[in-house]
């Protein structure tokens, strides 16, 4: 149906300078990635590019994205560039992009959407009465689609929120933060349950659109946004407690915490040569654990002299 409203992209992409390529011939994409972990592999040398693509492009609504790329004649302006990735994936998902998803911030920007349901037998369409109602369906989702971007330009409208709904999304917000925001340890985690705030009004925004409403954001609106950020953001630390711990990423950590809190001061050299197991991990997968050790504040970074060595920190 989107594809039909000229609303789709490209189905693949190259590179991820494909995706900033696109984008400067209008500002906004809209894109159905299949089996989009192939993409953001963690073992291809691409996948680091679009994740960083991708979160980078993330906080420039309202403001203009200038990347400028070896030669001088290579750079692009893009004005409030707006990115809408749709993937679907296999339950590996996680284990495959790898632990740098969190510290990175891009697992705090995704809205994931897993079922647990299990496979269920779906018969083909074949009697001709079938077809037909499938058909009517169809048109009549490309009609509603029609009628919705009827008399829009490209250019992004501003959306007004009536008090009702701004009362509901502060209000919601407010005790969100009061149970699960302050009292929330890891840094990672709790960065996942600040994003929520921001995705409850853009939730709200697009029910609102979708329903072809016309007028400020109203409550009912605002409601939904709320329930769908919280989903969200459920799933999300769902996935760094059950998905990211059983695919290495924590192993490393705890490896590499363990030395740092028995030799440290040390530099990465002498965490190299005080470990095999540290010394046999991919200079990507060890640089990760880092990140994430010192933003959930387990070790530090200091100078000494020359030298950037790691402490421990006590949690």
């Amino acid at each position: 149906i989107l594809r039909k409203l000229a609303l789709l992209g490209p189905t693949s992409f190259s590179a991820h300078q494909a995706i900033i390529s696109v984008l400067g011939q209008g500002s906004n994409l809209l894109a159905h990635i299949d089996e989009i972990e192939r993409m953001l592999d963690k073992e291809n040398d691409q996948g680091g590019g679009f994740k960083h693509t991708i979160t980078e492009l993330y906080g420039y609504g309202g403001r203009v994205f200038h990347k400028a790329y070896t030669a001088t004649t290579m750079s692009i302006n893009i004005e409030s560039p707006a990115l809408t990735l749709m993937g679907n994936a296999t339950p590996d998902l996680f284990k495959t992009i790898g632990g740098d998803i969190v510290t990175s911030g891009l697992l705090q920007r995704l809205c994931i959407f897993r079922s647990d349901k299990p496979i269920e037998y779906r018969p083909m369409v074949r009697t001709s009465d079938e077809r037909e109602l499938q058909r009517d369906s169809e048109i009549e989702l490309l009609e509603k689609g029609r009628q919705l971007l009827g008399g829009k330009s490209d250019e992004p409208e501003a959306l007004e929120l009536t008090n009702g709904a701004v009362d509901t999304l502060e209000s919601w917000y407010e005790e969100h933060f009061k149970k699960n925001i302050i009292k929330e340890s890891d840094k990672n985690i709790q960065a996942i349950w600040v994003r929520a705030r921001e995705k409850a009004y853009k939730y709200a925004m697009l029910f609102h659109v979708a329903k072809g409403c016309v007028g400020p954001v109203d409550h009912d609106a605002a409601a939904w946004g709320v329930a769908m950020a919280m989903r969200s953001a459920r799933t999300a630390v769902d996935v760094v407690h059950n998905d990211l711990t059983t695919s290495g990423f924590q192993e490393n950590c705890q490896l590499i915490l363990e030395v740092i809190k028995k030799h440290g001061p040390i530099t990465i050299k002498g965490l190299l040569s005080r470990s095999r197991k540290v010394d046999g991990l991919r200079p990507q997968d060890r640089e990760s654990a880092l990140q994430h050790l010192e933003k959930a504040e387990r070790i530090k970074k200091i100078n000494e002299g020359r030298a950037v060595k790691y402490v421990f920190r006590e949690a």
